[in-house]
């Protein structure tokens, strides 16, 4: 029977890079048998859909059934609930036992949690990845020269003020230009020079 302890960064998170080695020596200090045997990933952000490939790696093929897996949270686990049951559920189908410690460093398996409590960490989980998407939609934006944000205002903002000037109705530059008629009436009141 080994333990192993697991910690994930992701590369661009700068403070927990930094923290790396005091996340170590917490999870150390915590069980003294896990000096040798320490998992460190560093997963980058477009990787963020995809369960941590190391862990999955080490639970399929190298921790056995009577092994302990610590990790500092719920996070390390997975980016989203999805993965992180996906995870604890491979563990559980193996027989290994799994430690998650709480950031005053106790096992919260051991603590008496009230479900309330679990649903928020569970939801705390859940807004922590729409932001990494989020965070890696705009990284892969950035990556290709994309602006971000919404796009230019409609093509067809010059021809609608040019037909209102000539004294079109919004119904009759709609059927004329074949648009919707709430596309007339966003631009129908905005001056042309008004930049979007």
């Amino acid at each position: 029977m080994s333990h192993y302890a697991y910690i994930r960064v992701r590369h661009d998170d700068s403070d927990a890079l930094a923290n790396l080695e005091q996340y170590t020596q917490e999870i150390v200090t915590f069980c003294p048998e896990v000096k040798d045997n320490i998992i460190i990933e560093r997963q980058p952000l477009l990787d963020v859909k995809l369960p941590p490939p190391q862990l999955m790696e080490h639970i399929d093929h190298i921790l056995t059934p009577e092994d302990t897996l610590i990790t500092r949270s719920l996070y390390d686990i997975g980016n989203n609930t999805q993965q992180a049951a996906q995870i604890l559920s491979r563990c559980h189908e193996l027989g290994m036992a799994v430690i998650i410690l709480n950031q005053s460093i106790t096992n919260i398996f051991e603590q008496k949690f009230f479900l309330l409590d679990v649903l928020n960490l569970l939801n705390d989980l859940e807004e922590s990845y729409e932001a990494l998407k989020l965070s890696r939609r705009h990284y892969i934006s950035l990556s290709q020269n994309k602006s971000l944000g919404r796009p230019a205002g409609s093509k067809y903002k010059d021809y609608i003020y040019e037909l209102k000037c000539k004294g079109y109705k919004q119904r009759e530059i709609a059927n004329k230009l074949n648009i919707s008629i709430s596309t007339i009436k966003r631009h129908w009141n905005k001056d042309i020079f008004e930049q979007d």
